[in-house]
């Protein structure tokens, strides 16, 4: 039997989150989102949050190949890709933050992944990278990392549109709190006590 899935936010009904929902920011910068195609119907991955409340967001799912063609058709020009290479322009430093970004690439998927579509496709090769110099706590508490800086793809969009466009996006944190929670409540509830209040 097909599972049944809510129109609006896009999940299958017992993951629904439209009572979460917030308004979408209008957020000028382009999101772009270069999706590894296994990440896509992942129920931890985060990608899929972003069009919900950012307006101006794409996602591309595919492997290096299919993603290498989809981006010959877009227009990089003023893009840089959100990936901490040794030569990354520091968002959260004004001393070294870029001038000007119209759009931001969001490689999604895991570091491993993310890295091997980096060195896969030569146009990304091409761009100027940024970073954080420091980054919010990590608050996807479900996700298999130790690593307290190792942020989801929506809490870096989110830190790196508030960077950029200077704004405080609490409604977004509030936002993806609430998501967590509920993945939590749908798990087993023999492992509600490894997730439930950790940082």
């Amino acid at each position: 039997m097909a599972r049944a899935f809510c129109e609006q936010c896009g999940f299958i009904e017992k993951r629904c989150i439209c009572d979460a929902l917030i308004p979408k920011f209008e957020n000028a910068i382009h999101l772009l989102v270069l999706r590894d195609k296994s990440e896509t119907n992942h129920a931890k991955n985060t990608a899929c949050l972003l069009p919900l409340v950012f307006s101006n967001t794409t996602i591309i799912d595919g492997d290096a190949k299919t993603i290498a063609e989809e981006l010959k058709q877009i227009n990089l020009e003023n893009s840089a890709i959100l990936y901490p290479s040794q030569s990354a322009l520091i968002l959260d430093d004004t001393k070294s933050a870029p001038q000007k970004i119209n759009t931001l690439i969001i490689l999604d998927g895991s570091w491993k992944k993310a890295f091997k579509l980096y060195m896969s496709v030569q146009t990304l090769q091409t761009l100027p990278c940024v970073s954080f110099k420091t980054v919010p706590q990590n608050l996807y508490r479900i996700r298999s990392t130790e690593l307290s800086y190792s942020l989801s793809s929506f809490e870096a969009s989110v830190y790196a549109i508030e960077c950029l466009e200077k704004v405080q996006l609490t409604g977004h944190v509030s936002f993806f709190q609430k998501f967590i929670e509920k993945q939590i409540q749908l798990m087993p509830e023999s492992l509600h006590s490894r997730y439930q209040g950790k940082p």
